[in-house]
């Protein structure tokens, strides 16, 4: 292992090269480095792994230790858990800077001391059915080595990237991202208009102390561009109209018009988590010669009077091939009588500026409050709070969706708040049902609206006598009708229709199979149609 002086940077060409503040910092990671190349780490493999879903605190807390860098936000994070550890988390966001591809790996780490086989793919592979795209880029630190473990994953080299740098003084680090003009603002109080108007990024922190520190570039790796290679390329829209009137506009380059493709966006993404897959509707609105054209219409879809629409799931104005992330970057900007901000190109900010719009985040929702009158629930500034107290509000916690003391049913879509009494005549006589699926820590009117229906509920609410009915049984005896199948560590409960497709033709296996003794007769017997020796206790199925 190499360690590179920050002040006179020498690499070692087929060695880690480490930075030395970061080494000084990290002891144990270092060391853990060394053991993995030295062949002194633990192998763990990843076929004896479950792959789960980790949330940004605990991913923190892993990459702060395991990666170099450190944490990063991104927006989904993905880990490999053995034994209730964690080993190896991945973490993804949408493209950011390059519009061929849908995601962008942020970061991957594996526990210290620690050599995962196989751990990346399983990674990949469950990343790609969460989120609906095979099309991923990601960077290779030549510091650190040539980036194979992505070449193995299937990652295609696509070039070398000109040196990173960062700004140094002292024991004050930034990294060339935090240094992009717009955001000198917040870590130079001095800053004025003038003098970032009249100087460049390198002017400005020189003449502060700091000093640039180049290192020896990256390699970028793609998988899948959604190039223009394609077949098709067309403009589509996603609604989700069982729930709300939202919508998301996108574009899409495929072989496969029925690929399944619904959308990289962050906000449509995390709907589709939410939701799932049967809650949103896709409509191709028109299929284009080229991708370029199928941008050009997305742009004239996703304007400004679009994204500023609280309806649309979309964030950033379309046409995303006019983005330019150049090192000048991009500014946001805010109009004052909207509660939304939008993304700019620094070159198009004095004409936003001329029509009324500021830098920055718009703060007219600053300290607002979650207030409800019993029947419906707003989003208050906080200088109109008081008027909303005078006339009979009250503050509500953001996460309550049940509106206090009535009780949210849903019929053919819409959704309505009644009293308790109402909200029973309603189920039993007009076809009504609850909205509230999950009952753990629904209040106490949905717990006894619950009862009477004779649902069943939480074990924690039984502290009064109430004996929940048993679990409803089909034909078959299954408790749910559905069945368990499994593959590369993603679990789905599926009809035993799509099991027997699945599991004949796409390589999945059924949960049963992993003991027989103690499966269901229905289980039983649909492995029995599906081919499995279950007299033998056959556990994989053999086409």
């Amino acid at each position: 292992m190499n360690i590179v002086s920050s002040v006179n940077p020498v690499f070692r060409h087929g060695e880690i090269n480490v930075w030395d503040f970061v080494a000084e910092k990290k002891p144990e990671l270092m060391q853990s480095m060394m053991n993995v190349k030295n062949g002194l780490a633990k192998t763990i493999y990843a076929r004896k792994c479950n792959v789960i879903q980790i949330d940004k605190n605990k991913a923190k807390t892993f990459l702060d230790a395991c990666h170099v860098k450190g944490f990063t936000p991104a927006s989904w994070y993905f880990a490999l858990q053995l034994n209730a550890e964690v080993v190896m988390v991945l973490s993804v966001s949408p493209s950011r800077f390059h519009v061929d591809y849908d995601m962008e790996i942020i970061r991957l780490a594996s526990a210290l001391n620690t050599v995962v086989v196989g751990g990346a793919s399983k990674l990949l592979k469950f990343a790609q059915t969460s989120l609906n795209t095979n099309s991923f880029y990601t960077y290779s630190e030549n510091m650190l080595g040539d980036g194979q473990v992505y070449d193995k994953c299937g990652f295609k080299f696509i070039e070398e990237t000109p040196k990173g740098y960062f700004w140094k003084n002292g024991e004050t680090i930034y990294s060339r991202y935090q240094t992009q003009k717009p955001r000198l603002f917040s870590i130079f109080q001095d800053l004025t208009e003038q003098e970032s108007s009249n100087s460049s990024e390198a002017q400005i922190m020189t003449r502060r102390g700091f000093i640039k520190v180049q290192d020896i570039g990256n390699k970028r790796w793609g998988m899948n561009p959604q190039s223009s290679s394609h077949k098709f390329h067309y403009t589509y829209k996603i609604t989700r109209p069982n729930i709300d009137d939202s919508y998301y506009y996108g574009v899409h380059s495929t072989n496969n018009v029925d690929d399944g493709y619904l959308g990289s966006g962050l906000i449509i993404c995390r709907s589709i988590q939410k939701y799932g897959v049967e809650q949103h509707h896709k409509e191709i609105l028109k299929f284009y010669d080229t991708r370029t054209e199928a941008f050009e219409a997305e742009a004239e879809l996703v304007n400004d009077a679009c994204i500023s629409d609280p309806r649309c799931l979309n964030l950033v104005r379309g046409g995303k091939q006019s983005i330019n992330f150049n090192s000048s970057g991009m500014i946001v900007v805010h109009h004052p009588d909207r509660s939304n901000y939008i993304l700019i190109n620094k070159n198009e900010k004095d004409a936003y500026l001329s029509q009324g719009f500021k830098r920055g985040k718009t703060d007219q929702f600053k300290n607002a409050k979650h207030m409800s009158d019993g029947t419906q629930t707003k989003i208050v500034k906080s200088n109109e709070v008081q008027k909303f107290l005078d006339q009979g509000w009250f503050f509500v916690s953001r996460n309550v969706k049940t509106k206090h003391g009535k009780i949210e049913l849903i019929k053919d879509g819409q959704t309505k708040c009644f009293d308790e009494e109402d909200a029973y005549t309603k189920i039993v006589n007009d076809g009504w049902e609850l909205k509230r699926k999950q009952l753990k820590s629904a209040p106490d009117q949905v717990i006894r609206l619950a009862k009477r229906l004779g649902m069943r509920v939480p074990s924690t609410k039984l502290d009064d006598g109430y004996i929940n009915p048993p679990k409803p049984k089909n034909k078959n005896g299954a408790a749910t009708g559905k069945f368990s199948i499994n593959k590369d560590g993603v679990r789905k409960f599926v009809s035993a229709e799509d099991a027997i497709k699945m599991v004949k033709f796409d390589g999945w296996e059924l949960g049963a199979a992993s003991c027989w003794r103690l499966a269901s007769d229905a289980a039983k017997q649909l492995g029995i149609e599906i081919g499995y020796d279950v007299a033998n206790n056959q556990t994989r199925f053999n086409k």
